[in-house]
């Protein structure tokens, strides 16, 4: 009986292993099967153990996922990956090295990014890449968790997430004490988005009738989106319910 039980355990893990799918940078770069999200592990499936925006891997997850780059525009990096909205080849006549033009391009720039950031994953581990900054004041994806991951992404994920014990210094910024959170509220200027696109405090947009807004910015329906343990944001669309934090 017990070499019976152990046979069937490994038929498990084995059916297990055939139906699940690696991804990310550890796995060759692989991108997960649509409607799926790559987990900070390495694994696609769905759910919030997979799909939660301050750990998922964006730039690996399938097509249709809550955590994927859906409808989002391409952008341009700098040569130390982050963002800015001058195009790379600009330059003046007066700039004499290569350092000066990438510091007046990115450190000196007081507009932040008003669309969803392409930049997800930061930190020693991720190459050394930084987080942008976006939204009023460069209140949102401006600091580097102890994970690895750009945050706060929203308006209801508590800062200290991602700004406070454990967040990487050198990756973005660190700290909540005098930060105060910007007050975004849908108003008459909000736009609608559909789904596949972008919503929430960052763009200004909700989405439209039925659809959710997820903790990753992107709006459509399911628990990916929907559900509370993946921060959807109901200023922003429909809800299945409310988190607080």
């Amino acid at each position: 009986m017990p070499s019976y039980i152990s046979l069937l355990l490994l038929l498990l893990l084995a059916a297990a292993s055939g139906l699940c799918q690696n991804c990310g940078p550890k796995y060759n770069n692989q991108i997960c099967a649509a409607n799926t999200c790559c987990s900070q592990y390495g694994w696609c499936d769905t759910g919030a153990n997979y799909c939660d925006p301050a750990t998922c891997l964006s730039a690996f997850s399938g097509p249709g996922s809550s955590c994927a780059y859906l409808s989002r525009p391409k952008q341009k990096k700098s040569n130390n990956n982050a963002l800015t909205t001058t195009k790379p080849t600009t330059t003046t006549k007066t700039s004499t090295t290569r350092t000066t033009t990438t510091a007046t391009a990115t450190n000196t720039n007081t507009t932040f990014a008003t669309s969803i950031p392409v930049i997800d994953v930061c930190g020693h581990a991720q190459g050394g890449v930084s987080c942008p900054g976006a939204g009023p004041g460069g209140y949102f994806y401006r600091c580097c968790s102890a994970a690895g991951h750009c945050g706060p992404k929203n308006d209801i994920q508590d800062a200290a997430m991602y700004c406070g014990a454990g967040c990487q210094a050198g990756f973005g910024k660190c700290g909540v004490n005098g930060v105060s959170k910007p007050v975004t509220v849908p108003s008459g200027s909000t736009g609608t988005a559909g789904e596949g696109e972008t919503c929430g405090p960052i763009v200004n947009k909700r989405c439209a009738d039925g659809l959710c807004c997820s903790g990753s910015n992107f709006c459509g329906t399911g628990e990916d989106f929907c559900g509370a343990a993946n921060w959807c944001q109901p200023s922003w669309g429909s809800c299945a319910g409310k988190r607080t934090v």
